[in-house]
């Protein structure tokens, strides 16, 4: 996530945040006008809660070059992936910079970013946003099919015939999406519940940090659908757990919930669960094994990941819970 935004991008934005229904109007006006008919080859959607590893994977996989994304090329009109980018294809790639995380990952202007939720933003009406939470939700089909064609256009701009996208929310509507799109593959990641959970509390109270001292970054934060950490912060699936965000404890509920959740869809042929810990040990082998040797995973330029799991000590009933569903996981993988 970027941090540093020009004078005019700040305007541009500013723009865009007011007039949300612009990127409606662009993706209607593409479709109508510019969409080729163009055949989907593999799909690859990547979720689960953030701080599992899910950019690291996205990043490794994009590297193939095979895959068409939505990057920091197409902000801020995101749902015209081919209009914008006949203006941005005139700005060279970008300095890498280090993201606001602060978690050594770098990013420039063709890396690719959880931007797909504005499209479910203004399509579903934010009606899956609530004051609190963000709650799980059905799809319709007509819905669909125009998700189906964004995704096209994606691929179109970038005149690739694979897409790759990472969403965390599409933890709340993993059911239709795997339904829908029945050939192709969900990666759920999942990470050690304490270092996991102890990297999600981290990261809560410094995005909070930076959204008292920059209210553009909130609301940009808010434009892309982003409400895991700091002010902007909701609960996926159910009520807000009304206990200290300091307290590990809470987290660590959170991760059950979630994963417990997602554990509800692991008899799908087409859901894949994907350890953290497996993929940094080997993630060739990881996904070899899940693109099924299909010329992709040889494609990949494979990287040294750093796995940054430290010993922690912590002993609570909630962490029994999160380690019990994580060794469920983890069978779920080591059979798949």
């Amino acid at each position: 996530m970027r941090t540093n935004f020009s004078y005019l991008e700040k305007f541009l934005l500013k723009i865009v945040f007011r007039f949300e229904f612009l990127n409606r109007v662009l993706f209607d006006i593409e479709n109508v006008f510019l969409k080729k008919k163009i055949n989907l080859n593999n799909k690859i959607f990547i979720t689960g809660l953030p701080r599992s590893g899910t950019t690291i994977l996205l990043n490794t996989i994009y590297s193939s070059d095979i895959f068409a994304s939505i990057t920091y090329r197409n902000m801020p009109f995101i749902l015209s992936p081919n209009i914008w980018l006949f203006f941005t294809k005139f700005l060279k790639k970008s300095t890498s910079t280090e993201r606001a995380h602060r978690d050594g990952i770098k990013i420039n202007i063709d890396s690719p970013e959880a931007f797909e939720e504005v499209f479910w933003k203004i399509f579903l009406k934010k009606e899956y946003i609530k004051d609190k939470k963000l709650v799980e939700h059905n799809l319709k089909d007509e819905v669909l099919n125009e998700y189906e064609k964004y995704l096209e256009l994606i691929c179109q701009g970038r005149k690739k015939n694979n897409y790759i996208s990472k969403n965390n929310n599409n933890i709340l509507r993993i059911n239709d999406l795997s339904n829908y799109f029945k050939n192709s593959k969900f990666i759920i990641m999942y990470r050690d519940p304490l270092n996991h959970c102890t990297s999600l509390k981290k990261q809560f109270f410094h995005f909070e940090e930076m959204h008292r001292k920059d209210n553009f970054f909130q609301t940009y934060m808010s434009f892309l659908g982003h409400y895991e950490f700091g002010l902007n912060y909701k609960s996926l699936l159910l009520d807000e757990i009304e206990e200290d965000k300091n307290n590990l404890d809470y987290w660590l509920k959170k991760w059950s919930l979630v994963y417990s959740h997602l554990l509800n869809f692991k008899e799908k042929k087409n859901i894949i669960f994907l350890s953290y810990e497996k993929f940094c040990e080997n993630p060739e082998f990881s996904l070899r094994k899940i693109l099924n040797n299909n010329g992709i995973s040889k494609k990949i330029k494979y990287e040294k990941i750093i796995n940054n799991n430290i010993e922690i000590k912590h002993t609570s009933d909630a962490k029994e819970l999160a380690y019990k569903i994580y060794y469920e996981m983890m069978d779920l993988s080591n059979n798949g």
